[in-house]
């Protein structure tokens, strides 16, 4: 399991002195980016980016259990596709908090026991797999992403590209 960690280090700090730091683990599977980043308040807003460098997809799941403040975000599990891009735009880590990510692979999973994780990376990697072999076209990376009618752009996409017409 790769762990990524990007914390805002302020304690003790003015709002001038705000840094980001970040750490990885040598078998990465995603790219943590913090970019465009300027102060408002006590706060550091900018763009923060994961790519999925894993050439598979990747269970990112944001770990809320360290203290002291992490970062809220629109969701707390992503399913990103090989060569995906999940880009937050006005990301804002407040004074004293952190954003920790757990990334997980289909190469790291233990399938022996039946997750949320490893039925998701199961599912996604099947079904990429079918529509490569059978439909012969590539599922998008952000296929999964969204978890409220992810797959229907590929169904329209699959409807409207029927290659039996």
């Amino acid at each position: 399991m790769a762990l990524l960690l990007a914390l805002l280090d302020m304690a003790g700090a003015r709002a001038t002195e705000l840094s980001v730091s970040y750490s990885g683990s040598s078998e990465q599977a995603v790219i943590v980016s913090f970019f465009n980043r300027q102060t408002v308040g006590n706060s550091l807003v900018g763009t923060l980016q994961i790519e999925n460098i894993s050439g598979t997809w990747v269970y990112l799941e944001q770990d809320l259990t360290s203290p002291p403040t992490p970062v809220p975000m629109s969701s707390t599990i992503y399913l990103l596709g090989p060569g995906a891009i999940k880009t937050f735009l006005n990301f804002s880590f407040p004074q004293g908090s952190y954003l920790k990510l757990a990334a997980t692979t289909p190469l790291g999973a233990d399938f022996s026991t039946l997750s949320a994780k490893t039925t998701a990376l199961q599912g996604a990697l099947a079904v990429d797999l079918l529509t490569r072999g059978l439909l012969t076209f590539s599922l998008p990376p952000e296929a999964f992403d969204n978890p409220a009618g992810a797959i229907d752009p590929v169904l329209i996409n699959l409807a409207a590209n029927n290659p039996w017409d």
